[in-house]
């Protein structure tokens, strides 16, 4: 049996041989060629919108900072918000950090306002400019959005120092920079005094 089956596999092998060999009948049709294969773009792709940016890395970043140096009174008295152990401070570090690099992602020139779908809260209330308007400001005036989000990168940066020296009093002066930075680039692009003199 063992002869039989050696004897069955070389058959079917040298078949096979054969068939490798032998030469197809007729002319042979050419492949298609392959499509041409655009070229990726080099680099990372914007992703978020500025809606998102602002709603879900800019404000609450900015949020936190603001909130970690606060007096609140009520009826139980006084309480002094700081950061005190070595875990606030560098938590408040990253948070910090995470502002100043989003002014970045900020200022990158052809991020939309809002992605199609997304619509601002606000955008009916009166002053406010919707995103279509929002998107032709960005577009015109780049060199001033780059101008307003590094106002706001050099006050975050404020905070940054302040933490790295744990200063509580120029943490809280920061903060306050950081405030008037984004009332700058608001009153510019978000809200603008030309808007609400509009309104009937």
């Amino acid at each position: 049996m063992r002869v039989l089956r050696q004897a069955l596999v070389l058959t079917a092998f040298t078949v096979v041989l054969a068939a490798c060999g032998h030469a197809p009948e007729g002319p042979v049709a050419a492949s298609p060629p392959l499509p041409a294969l655009a070229p990726a773009t080099p680099g990372p792709r914007m992703v978020a919108s500025v809606l998102e940016l602002m709603d879900q890395v800019i404000d609450p970043a900015a949020d936190t900072l603001w909130a970690s140096v606060a007096t609140t009174t009520d009826r139980k008295g006084t309480v002094e918000h700081r950061p005190r152990s070595d875990a606030d401070w560098q938590a408040l570090r990253r948070t910090a950090l995470v502002l100043v690099e989003a002014t970045n992602l900020l200022a990158q020139p052809g991020r939309v306002v809002a992605h199609p779908g997304h619509v601002l809260a606000d955008a009916s209330a009166p002053g406010m400019l919707g995103a279509t308007q929002i998107q032709q400001a960005l577009d015109t005036q780049h060199a001033t959005l780059a101008t307003l989000a590094r106002g706001l990168q050099d006050a975050a940066l404020e905070s940054l120092a302040a933490i790295d020296k744990r200063d509580i009093a120029g943490l809280e002066l920061s903060g306050g920079h950081i405030d008037e930075a984004c009332e700058a680039c608001h009153k510019v692009f978000w809200y603008p005094p030309a808007a609400s003199a509009a309104q009937p």
